[in-house]
């Protein structure tokens, strides 16, 4: 008797497995008799998914991780506005549909996966060819709906269907036509992976990309989307991802992009993203705790916040991207204790070795879209700048220009060799240092324009002004004055050098920098410096001649006030302007 148990069991197996059998052959021949009945049907909702053309040249039922429509020789059309040819081209597409369903005469997808796929993106100026993807055109008028067929055939396939597709070694050719010269990739192979589709539930999101190129670059991208509901995209649709970068001169370990997305009836894009990662490095340069967070609407883009560190400081912002009609940018930086060198480096390799320092910063910039050139072209702005600590190597501008007036005017040395020897950090060192540089500048017409330049050190200053080209052309003006005590060393060394003081009775001299940076050197006005010491020089003669002066009454020995010797080194001041 112990084997009858066993008996049954396997007869009610056998029936379980008969009925299995029975259910599969009837959901088979209902699919069948879907497809023949609806086939045009299902290609127009393929159709009006995508909002594009589609042609499919057979559909048979197939078995892939499921019950399947298989879709021999898909071909979906471009956006005519960008191309003639195909968007998409793929051998077989397989579409996998839930089990219950067919034996009630429904179809209801569970996956679309496309094998080995040919696609192409195409940039322009006025959009991308995907932009258009599944939006439908306002029709002129309402046409009349067709009644569907009796039992339940196939509804059109909704646009969040097709948008979800999976990609197998996928294929794509992305064009660049934005610049003077189309610019194309290859992505190759593609795979595209997601999750059951639903309406109601988040998609798991896994693709893969390389590119052909040399060396390859490598796309990694994992998370979640969705839910989408009810009306797809209609509402905000959550997003969270993470993205994982590779290629010849950048890598990201882990950017995180979370936040929402969807689309007005127009079918214009609204978002609320932030984008955070803990490094990324890029052509040498190591950005450290990314924190963007980005609202896109109406087709601007408005940058509230903007954070991160490089080169040993940190860069805070705000602003705003306009990218409809013609393209226009505006943002308000703070940089704080930017390492001056590495920030060169990047950019101007020889100027980087010669001049260090700390960078602080505020500035309002603006300016339109484009290449590299026509943003250089159109950038305006203005601010304030401060270099601390700071070292302008291979130049030392203090010495040049105090040693640059000797022989001007009789002057057999400006500074004598005891009072050299007194100020080692001016003249023992072939190098400026300087406590800070600060200046307003405004920035227009591809050059920088210095307004009031300063620079403090512990035994001078320097304030002058002029421009800086973004071709690194120096043409700046400025006086440099020496410490009262440097000052009162010079004057008691040399009598003449007392005629050099300004108003405040500090050794001053006018110089110039200019040229191509960073070969720029300073020269001092010695026009100026000559035309002081004749005037001096012809002052102290013209007393001696004229008896030392005025009486200590104020008069001149006509007894009116000495008017002829007024007049007289009146003429010769002006004759020594």
């Amino acid at each position: 008797m112990s084997g009858l148990p066993v008996r049954r069991v396997a007869l009610v197996l056998g029936a379980v497995a008969g009925l299995g059998l029975v259910a599969l052959v009837l959901v088979v021949a209902n699919l069948n008799g879907l497809i023949a009945a609806n086939r045009e049907r299902i290609v127009a909702g393929m159709s009006e998914g995508f909002a594009r053309p589609v042609a499919v040249e057979a559909i048979t039922v197939g078995f892939h991780g499921g019950i399947a429509m298989e879709l021999r020789g898909l071909r979906i059309a471009d956006d005519p506005a960008f191309s003639k040819d195909d968007f998409l081209a793929a051998d077989r597409a397989d579409v996998i549909v839930r089990f219950w369903p067919l034996l009630h005469r429904r179809v209801e997808l569970r996956r679309i996966t496309v094998r080995s796929p040919h696609l192409t993106i195409i940039r322009a100026a006025h959009g991308m060819n995907v932009d258009s993807l599944g939006r439908k055109p306002a029709p002129a008028s309402v046409p009349a709906t067709a009644p569907a067929p009796a039992g339940g055939g196939p509804a059109a396939i909704p646009a969040f269907a097709v948008a979800l597709m999976n990609l197998e070694a996928g294929a794509v050719r992305y064009v660049d036509r934005t610049g003077a010269k189309p610019v194309e990739t290859l992505v190759e192979p593609l795979d595209v992976r997601l999750s059951d589709l639903s309406l109601t539930t988040p998609v798991q999101v896994e693709i893969d990309a390389t590119t052909k190129s040399e060396p390859p670059t490598t796309l990694r991208i994992h998370g979640t989307m969705g839910p989408v509901g009810e009306s797809p995209f209609a509402a905000d649709v959550p997003i969270d991802q993470h993205v994982r970068l590779r290629s010849a001169g950048l890598e990201i370990d882990d950017l995180a992009i979370g936040g929402s997305f969807r689309r007005t009836p127009a079918g214009t894009p609204v978002a609320s993203v932030r984008v955070t990662a803990p490094q990324i490095r890029a052509g040498g340069v190591v950005v450290s705790n990314l924190d963007v967070r980005v609202a896109e609407v109406d087709g601007t883009a408005t940058l509230e916040k903007l954070g991160f560190g490089v080169f040993d400081g940190t860069i805070a912002g705000s602003g705003k991207v306009v990218h409809t009609g013609a393209p226009a940018f505006s943002f308000d930086t703070a940089v704080r204790g930017v390492d001056v060198s590495k920030a060169l480096a990047t950019r101007s390799p020889e100027v980087a070795e010669r001049f260090t320092g700390r960078l602080d910063g505020d500035l309002t910039l603006g300016g339109t879209g484009g290449d590299e050139a026509a943003v250089r072209r159109s950038l305006t702005g203005k601010g304030g700048i401060a270099v601390h600590d700071g070292v302008l190597r291979g130049v030392n501008v203090a010495e040049d220009v105090l040693t640059g007036v000797t022989g001007v005017g009789g002057l057999v040395s400006l500074v004598p060799a005891h009072v050299r020897d007194k100020y080692p950090a001016i003249f023992a060192t072939d190098d400026t240092r300087f406590d800070q540089l600060s200046s307003s500048i405004r920035i227009g017409g591809e050059r920088i324009q210095v307004d009031d330049f300063t620079v403090a050190a512990r035994d001078y200053a320097m304030r002058g002004k002029g421009v800086v080209t973004f071709a690194q052309q120096v043409d700046l003006t400025a006086s440099l004055t020496a410490s009262a005590a440097l000052t009162a060393d010079v004057d008691g060394a040399l009598k003449e050098a007392k005629y050099l003081n300004d108003d405040q009775g500090r050794l001053s001299i006018p110089f110039r920098l200019a040229g191509q940076a960073p070969n720029v050197r300073p020269k001092p006005d010695t026009d100026f410096v000559a035309r002081v010491l004749q005037k001096a020089i012809v002052g102290e003669g013209l007393d001696r001649l004229l008896g030392g002066g005025k009486p200590k009454d104020g008069k001149g020995s006509d007894g009116k006030g000495g008017d002829g010797k007024d007049l007289l080194r009146k003429g010769l001041d002006r004759l020594f302007r």
